[in-house]
């Protein structure tokens, strides 16, 4: 039996929930202590993540574990501490996170300086990690050699990642037009590691490494071959060198979408990253949920005329949608995670602030009536602006996984392509669309 609990401080959330590889392990709640207990009958001893709300971290854990944790939320990664057994392994383990944070932020001046001065300050980093890594192995109890290859991944992998990242950092810096030409021994850390023999794919210090040489790769290849986009050299690159069919089928979706969503690619080399990812991914409900997405996309199209449908309101009265717009507005629609609808609530006051020129609508087709009522309030969001769907649409207007906001002017015409309310370049597609709208309406006097 391995036992994982402890005691949370302002919690963001009653459940706490332990991860294997994104799966749900086990699960239990808060007693009014804030306290939890998870027992866990048969345990295979690796990395796990657990979390509350929003918030996680890693822990790795083995059989006959008895690991407990004292964390305060609003000070979440800096006030864990571990105790038990298994505490020394994790106590490590969060502190290598904390100082990886913390010398981050000196690559801000490093990205400046060149190759040579870069690497002595590079490998001067890597030594005191090697010191620090052979006082762990000298001074802990004997722990496990896939332990130590995750320490190791802790330790240096961060470096390895920021090494990727320098030309083009400092291409920016120096506002040069091609990426810098480096020695061969710039990249030598690269022989020594295997990215598809890693135990530890999920391990932030991996994916960092893991996306930032493929990026770094790509963008070489493109000053060589200026007529393909950036994600269809990045898709190329996923599929020639990532054989783990998970991780393969992860990546080639998550660029896939960032290319659809930021509208990256021209049309031609759009169908050519369509067919890469269909050709490569295996999973088929990762290939259905991007079909639902096109799907989507392909819908509501700028310049169209919203259709109608029915909303009801929080006084239970069904309304069209045609009759509640009625000025500029911004349609968005409800995620079903607490911690994804508090995020929401927030950036909705937000730009209700900035823009009160424009009417932001929520709409709701996931919560059950009680539920979608009580967020509204927590959330202090304005419950005149909020309306549950009440006809079934396909979800091909609505996908789940991304919900997505529709900008309308005064005649329910829509002004945005596909886009959501946390995309980076949202704030900025308002403010064009407030000046186009003021300019019409200065043209129209």
């Amino acid at each position: 039996m391995t036992y994982f609990g402890g005691h949370i401080k302002n919690p963001k959330d009653i459940d706490v929930t332990i991860y294997k590889d994104d799966i749900e392990i086990a699960s239990t709640k808060l007693n009014q202590d804030q306290k939890f207990l998870i027992k866990i009958d048969s345990l295979k001893a690796g990395l796990y993540t657990f979390k509350n709300g929003e918030e996680f971290q890693y822990i790795y854990l083995e059989p006959k574990d008895s690991l407990l944790i004292r964390l305060n939320t609003w000070d979440f990664d800096e006030s864990l501490v571990f105790s038990g057994k298994g505490a020394e392994r994790n106590n490590f383990l969060i502190q290598l996170f904390l100082e990886n944070e913390s010398q981050e932020k000196l690559y801000f001046d490093y990205f400046s300086l060149n190759e040579a001065l870069f690497i002595k300050k590079t490998d001067s980093l890597i030594k005191l990690k090697t010191i620090q890594f052979n006082q762990f192995k000298d001074g802990t109890i004997k722990q496990s050699k896939e332990y130590f290859d995750l320490i190791y991944t802790a330790i240096y992998f961060p470096v390895f990642s920021n090494k990727e990242k320098y030309p083009i950092h400092y291409k920016h810096i120096h506002h040069l037009k091609k990426l810098p030409t480096l020695s061969k021994d710039f990249y030598k850390h690269r022989k020594n590691i295997n990215l598809n023999h890693n135990l530890f794919t999920n391990y932030y210090t991996y994916k960092n490494y893991l996306w930032n040489t493929i990026y770094n790769t790509s963008l070489y290849k493109q000053e060589m071959d200026s007529l393909s986009d950036l994600s269809v050299i990045i898709l190329k690159q996923i599929s020639k060198i990532i054989t783990k069919e998970k991780l393969k089928n992860t990546m080639l979706q998550k660029t896939f979408i960032s290319s659809l969503i930021d509208n990256s690619c021209t049309k031609s080399n759009g169908k050519i990253a369509q067919r890469i990812f269909f050709e490569n991914c295996t999973d088929k409900d990762t290939k259905k949920e991007v079909i639902n997405l096109i799907n989507a996309i392909n819908t509501f199209k700028k310049g169209s005329n919203l259709f109608s449908f029915r909303l009801k309101n929080t006084r239970d009265k069904t309304l069209n949608i045609k009759h509640i717009i009625t000025k500029n507005t911004v349609i968005y629609f409800w995620p079903k995670e607490l911690n994804h609808i508090q995020n929401m609530a927030k950036r909705v006051n937000y730009l209700s602030k900035r823009h009160p020129d424009i009417r932001f609508i929520g709409i709701d087709f996931q919560l059950d009536n009680y539920n979608w009522k009580s967020y509204i309030k927590a959330t202090n969001l304005n419950r005149n602006n909020q309306f549950q769907l009440v006809d079934k649409i396909d979800n091909k207007f609505f996908p789940k996984d991304i919900p997505r906001a529709i900008i309308l002017d005064r005649n329910s015409i829509i002004q945005s392509d596909f886009t959501f309310l946390s995309h980076h370049n949202f704030e900025q597609k308002l403010l064009v669309f407030e000046k186009n709208a003021q300019n019409t309406a200065i043209t129209n006097k």
